[in-house]
C-alpha cells in the first residue's frame, strides 16, 4: 500500500478578513500626494516677497547683483524692487505687483544653486514658455523651493484636490 499525502503550500490564504484591495494602497498614496500639493498651493496663494528685476531703461547702467557682495550692494541698488508674488485663488495666474502671468505660460524655475550659507539672497529666474525670463532674488531658499515645487505641480497639471484636515 502506498499513501500519498498532499499538503497545500502557503498561497497567501489566511484567516478570513475582508481585503481592502490594491486600490486602497494607491488611493492612500494619492491622498498623501494631494495633501502635500494642497499645502504647497496654499503657501503660494499666501505669497512670498521677492526682489524683481526692474525693466527700466536705465537698469543696464546699474551694477550687476552679486549675492556674495550683497552687503556692499544690495538688490535695491542693482535695479531690483521688492514685490509680493502669489498665486491667484483659482490657480490660473501668478500675481507680482502689477504683473499678471498666466499659469499656462509658466515653464519652470531656474535656480542659481547657491550653496554658500553666508549669503542672504538667492538669485533665480522664472522661465516662461516663450523663453523669456523674469529675474528674481529670494531671501529664503525655502521660499524658492516651495515655488519650484508649486510650479512643477501646476505645469504638470497635477490634480489638486483640496483636502480638509
Amino acid at each position: 500500500f502506498f499513501f500519498f499525502f498532499f499538503f497545500q503550500a502557503e498561497d497567501g490564504i489566511r484567516d478570513f478578513c475582508l481585503s481592502r484591495g490594491l486600490g486602497d494602497v494607491y488611493k492612500r498614496q494619492h491622498n498623501i500626494a494631494s495633501k502635500e500639493a494642497a499645502r504647497i498651493i496654499d503657501k503660494l496663494t499666501k505669497g512670498h516677497d521677492f526682489y524683481k528685476k526692474s525693466s527700466l531703461k536705465y537698469s543696464n547702467k546699474l551694477p550687476v547683483f552679486d549675492p556674495l557682495k550683497a552687503e556692499l550692494c544690495p538688490p535695491s541698488h542693482c535695479g531690483y524692487r521688492l514685490k509680493r508674488m502669489c498665486l491667484s485663488r483659482d490657480c490660473s495666474t501668478v500675481l507680482m505687483g502689477d504683473t499678471k502671468i498666466p499659469v499656462k505660460s509658466l515653464k519652470r524655475i531656474l535656480d542659481s544653486k547657491c550653496t554658500n550659507s553666508a549669503i542672504n539672497y538667492y538669485p533665480f529666474s522664472l522661465e516662461l514658455e516663450n523663453r523669456t525670463r523674469i529675474e528674481l532674488i529670494g531671501m529664503s531658499k525655502d521660499d524658492i523651493n516651495v515655488w519650484a515645487k508649486g510650479i512643477e505641480l501646476l505645469v504638470n497639471k497635477a490634480t489638486l484636490i483640496p483636502i480638509k484636515e
